[in-house]
């Protein structure tokens, strides 16, 4: 059949990466989008995870708006719990378009909520990095069975946070794995691209993505862990894997027919991951205690007032500064005005915590998201994001404040993700839609002003 939009998400896939493999001609068809089309780079907010990026792209809006920070939130009822348990209410891009009509086809889409009855189908969890929930989910019901009868059970994953080294044969086979599961989605796409007409039909590849979490030393030659050895005897694992995406996107085009317009994105770019995560307990508890005992000048010594540790993506430390009751301690608030005074103040000590080994400071960057987005949700998010920096897993740290603090330092995966994100669009429509397109919510809302400026199917 066809689509007159089809939408091709390349989860989290590096463009330096991307670029590297098409000035190589390993990817004819992405490089024949991008020459022929259009192409734009995106700007991810700082250190987004991915259920915020993902969030932003299906509802159409920045974090401040839908707050969705991390995957594990406290929902409106005060208990913690999935951050999609807030939003089963909430109008995705593929609701909108539904409303109006239009026959969606969101086929796997990664971090989307429970799917709700709309004119088409959705699928997902069912080939995703970082699932939501514990079986995949459709609409119609019945189709998420019928996609693993026909096409199978996502084959296993080692994309975990904490990963130990894999030997090379282990290598080899998570490879495989990552390659079957580029063809039981194409496979799969296909067959339901070809059932009828669509308007929109839009699938996610997340291969390169559980890729690089695993394997950027061996992508990348800049990476500290870089092993020349390794790299020339197991070669660059992403290569079979982007040349089968490559190929699936090429049937996906051509079976969505020559009229059809395409758009091809990123959500996120990559690098050598760096935390000090197996840290951030005793440096919270060491900066609490110098809060309390020494005060600051926004903040009485002995107040209540302190910092708390938020889930978070291990290449940045989310805290928020609230009360933290203590006992046979009266509460006492900051003085007007004075939270952005103590924002800064503790990030200034935070700023001196070095590693002794290097003499370098730890982290390269702060971000105090819940004052520099706008949104409703905006007082949900972190207030602070200390950001270490790229490649540094450091076993001791030591601060003029705080003092020394050591820890074990466990086998953290080997990528993690960086600013950035890019959308290839081939289509009059989808061309001129993306100049002004900077971030995935104003991608997400082109593409439905595209559609909706469009006649429909007949």
């Amino acid at each position: 059949m066809s689509a007159r939009l089809l939408i091709i998400a390349l989860d989290a896939t590096d463009l330096r990466l991307l670029q590297r493999h098409i000035g190589a001609g390993r990817l004819p068809v992405i490089a024949a989008l991008r020459t022929y089309g259009r192409f734009k780079t995106l700007s991810a907010s700082a250190c987004a995870t991915d259920a915020a990026l993902w969030a932003s792209f299906h509802y159409g809006t920045e974090i401040g708006e839908h707050g969705r920070y991390h995957d594990y939130l406290r929902l409106q009822d005060g208990r913690h719990g999935l951050a999609v348990q807030n939003e089963q209410q909430r109008d995705a891009i593929w609701d909108e378009l539904s409303h109006r009509g239009m026959r969606v086809a969101v086929f796997d889409l990664p971090k989307s909520r429970a799917p709700a009855p709309i004119n088409g189908l959705h699928l997902t969890d069912w080939l995703v990095h970082g699932r939501t929930f514990s079986r995949p989910l459709s609409y119609p019901v019945e189709l998420a069975e019928e996609v693993l009868n026909r096409f199978g059970e996502a084959p296993h994953s080692r994309c975990d946070r904490i990963c130990e080294e894999l030997t090379d044969p282990q290598i080899s086979q998570v490879c495989a794995h990552l390659r079957q599961s580029v063809s039981m989605k194409r496979l799969a796409a296909l067959s339901y691209l070809a059932r009828e007409p669509w308007d929109c039909f839009a699938v996610s590849f997340m291969e390169i993505h559980c890729c690089s979490h695993g394997f950027w030393n061996l992508i990348d030659p800049g990476h500290p862990a870089h092993d020349p050895a390794r790299s020339s005897r197991l070669g660059d694992p992403s290569v079979e894997i982007f040349q089968d995406i490559d190929r699936a996107l090429g049937d996906l085009v051509t079976a969505a027919g020559q009229n059809s317009e395409v758009i091809v994105f990123s959500t996120s770019d990559f690098q050598a991951n760096g935390t000090v995560n197996h840290l951030l307990p005793q440096i919270v508890l060491q900066l609490n205690k110098f809060i309390w005992n020494h005060g600051a000048a926004s903040l009485l010594p002995r107040s209540n007032w302190g910092v708390k540790m938020l889930p978070y993506n291990e290449n940045a430390c989310a805290l928020r500064l609230s009360c933290i009751p203590r006992i046979s301690r009266a509460y006492e608030a900051p003085p007007d005005g004075s939270r952005a005074t103590t924002i800064k103040e503790l990030e200034d000590i935070l700023r001196k915590i070095s590693d002794p080994a290097t003499g370098e400071t730890i982290f390269e960057a702060f971000h105090r998201p819940s004052s520099d987005y706008a949104g409703v949700r905006s007082h949900c998010l972190p207030d602070m994001l200390l950001v270490p920096r790229a490649g540094v897993f450091p076993q001791m740290v030591v601060s003029p404040e705080l003092g020394c603090i050591r820890g074990e330092v466990p086998s953290w995966r080997l990528g993690n993700h960086r600013d950035g994100g890019f959308v290839i669009a081939r289509g009059a429509a989808v061309e001129a839609m993306i100049g002004g397109v900077d971030s995935l919510a104003q991608l997400s809302r082109g593409v439905s002003n595209a559609l909706l400026t469009r006649p429909l199917l007949t």
